[in-house]
């Protein structure tokens, strides 16, 4: 499971919003500016909520558009996207939340878009992103609203994307709130194509902070904030793995695997390694595990005649 750092003591509640509570049917996304989410499920309800589960209302979104919002990383702005009834694409203000005509938007073609309210764009670098059921997501050009590839991610469960985001530096961020009794996280670095798979606690609504690398989820049991980050907690560590060349003057590999709580891999842990005695020795001291979750070593046999017949001992350990 992804590593918790925070949860809310007291159950987060929509003020001023009668029966309006929190749901995966629902916009919004993680401001930076102001370190908090701007949520809305309907005119006039437009929330921001904070880091300790908070919530003020804010003043009423005006524009035929709220609904379709979308998030542009680079300009730190939510927008609203044409569908069709023949207005821009217009960022909203991040003060009142007001449509605004004046500020438009990187996505700038005038035809009609596919996102919806539950499974909302982001736009990142040249083109804009839409999570789309078991797909990973939809790439779409910024200017002519093309299709440029559907990639689906990879992991171990079922997976219906709810919501998704991508972080600044490359990471897809997709998430299925409520998979039977878990809600699943799936990671792809645009980049590398590096995938991972994890966890966190079955969720009412949920928002990805790109900034902070952090994951905002109101637990569905009780609505009370939970903040993850993107990091697997380690549960498990694995017997070494060594080869057979175990002699003198030789090298041979070593390997451990960490997995979280759910057989997940965790990836990017570091793993201290040490040997018990000054007869040969490890080529490093701390190693990180790769994204299924294994680290490597080189064990180096001893140079000593005399120690012929001697036995040694390879720990490793690392810190949750």
């Amino acid at each position: 499971m992804l590593i918790k750092i925070y949860e809310a003591a007291n159950p987060t509640t929509l003020p001023a919003s009668g029966t309006l509570d929190l749901s995966l049917e629902s916009f919004g996304f993680y401001l930076k500016r102001y370190d908090c989410v701007l949520y809305t499920q309907e005119f006039g309800n437009i929330y921001k909520i904070f880091r300790d589960g908070s919530a003020v209302r804010c003043c009423g979104g005006g524009g035929v558009n709220t609904q379709f919002w979308g998030y542009d990383l680079d300009l730190d702005r939510v927008f609203t996207m044409e569908n069709g009834s023949g207005l821009g694409n217009v960022h909203q203000n991040t003060v009142g939340l007001k449509y605004d005509p004046s500020d438009h938007s990187r996505v700038t073609h005038t035809g009609i878009l596919f996102p919806d309210g539950v499974i909302a764009p982001v736009v990142w670098g040249n083109s804009y992103y839409h999570g789309y059921l078991s797909h990973g997501y939809n790439k779409y050009d910024n200017a002519t609203g093309t299709l440029q590839a559907s990639v689906n991610t990879t992991g171990i469960l079922t997976y219906l994307s709810d919501r998704i985001m991508i972080t600044p530096d490359g990471w897809f961020v997709g998430i299925d709130a409520d998979n039977g009794t878990t809600g699943v996280v799936r990671f792809l670095n645009l980049y590398t194509g590096a995938t991972y798979e994890s966890y966190i606690e079955k969720s009412k609504c949920f928002f990805i902070d790109p900034f902070n690398k952090n994951i905002w989820s109101f637990r569905a049991s009780d609505s009370r904030m939970q903040i993850y980050t993107f990091d697997v907690a380690p549960s498990s560590v694995s017997s070494i793995t060594m080869g057979s060349n175990r002699k003198r003057y030789r090298e041979d590999d070593l390997s451990v695997t960490l997995l979280g709580d759910r057989n997940e891999p965790v990836p990017n842990w570091p793993v201290h390694w040490e040997l018990t005695t000054a007869e040969g020795h490890l080529k490093e001291t701390v190693t990180l595990t790769d994204y299924s979750g294994v680290a490597t070593n080189t064990y180096c046999g001893p140079g000593r005649a005399d120690f012929v017949g001697g036995s040694q001992t390879i720990t490793v350990s690392t810190g949750y």
